[in-house]
């Protein structure tokens, strides 16, 4: 992912084109060799794949809105593994953050591929992850994290978050009731900023504090004059594809 950020940091248009070429290559080789598409009956590679879904997904989201779109062929092998990794959540998943996170890569996929299907099983499952809110717009799931139930807040509501500017970016927003969703779960991301132990009570134990790692990627969706500057918010993670500074890039469809 690295490279991806390097080059969509970069002005000229020959670094973009770099950045294609490599994930491009990538991809083409991973479906020549069948890489990654077959796992084994460990739980845990079907989870490996649903963050390298989530990843790659939003890397070549990214290239595409820097018109730089990757081919078919490479397009085809991240279809393959968005259908892969919906078989595995088809016959084991949750409904807590593990669906969520793989509804992005899913979704995003299927807007890259524009495959129907893959972004009707994407919205579908963020509605029914979306549906064990509380009314007070907790997590029921994350609520069971014990100590870590604030820290698995924030990292739930970040796929959703980026899927729901993804949509936008293809004119495809959400719909009631999901924005409203939105706005109850961000306001309970606001009270834990305020208040470090505000889901203590609920989760039965005290809480763990926030650190600014898994925070940052609330400046993507803050008020333009509220943003932080990105190159203070600009740490690379893979499940999110890189760089929040891209990745802000890429979300600016207005």
């Amino acid at each position: 992912m690295r490279s991806v950020d390097a080059a969509l940091g970069v002005p000229a248009p020959s670094g973009q084109v770099a950045s294609r070429a490599c994930l491009d290559r990538m991809f083409k080789d991973n479906m020549a060799h069948h890489t990654m598409i077959a796992r084994d009956h460990a739980m845990q590679s079907g989870y490996e794949q649903q963050w390298a879904l989530a990843g790659m997904s939003l890397a070549a989201f990214k290239l595409e809105q820097a018109d730089q779109p990757l081919s078919p062929q490479a397009l085809e092998w991240l279809r393959a593994l968005a259908r892969a990794v919906m078989d595995f959540h088809d016959h084991h998943s949750l409904q807590n953050n593990h669906l969520l996170w793989t509804a992005l890569g899913v979704g995003t996929t299927g807007y890259l591929t524009g495959d129907q299907e893959l972004i009707d099983w994407a919205n579908e499952s963020t509605r029914q992850s979306l549906s064990t809110m509380n009314p007070d717009g907790t997590l029921a799931l994350e609520l069971l994290r014990g100590p870590k139930a604030s820290a698995y807040h924030y990292f739930a509501a970040q796929p959703v978050f980026v899927y729901s500017a993804v949509r936008r970016c293809f004119h495809d927003p959400p719909r009631a009731p999901w924005p409203d969703q939105l706005e109850r779960l961000s306001a309970v991301l606001d009270r834990i900023e305020d208040d470090p132990q505000f889901l203590a009570q609920r989760a039965g134990v005290p809480q763990r504090a926030i650190t600014p790692e898994q925070s940052q990627w609330r400046a993507l969706f803050a008020p333009a004059g509220d943003r932080t500057p990105l190159p203070r918010i600009d740490a690379s993670v893979g499940r999110r594809g890189g760089q929040l500074s891209t990745t802000a890039r890429a979300l600016d469809c207005h």
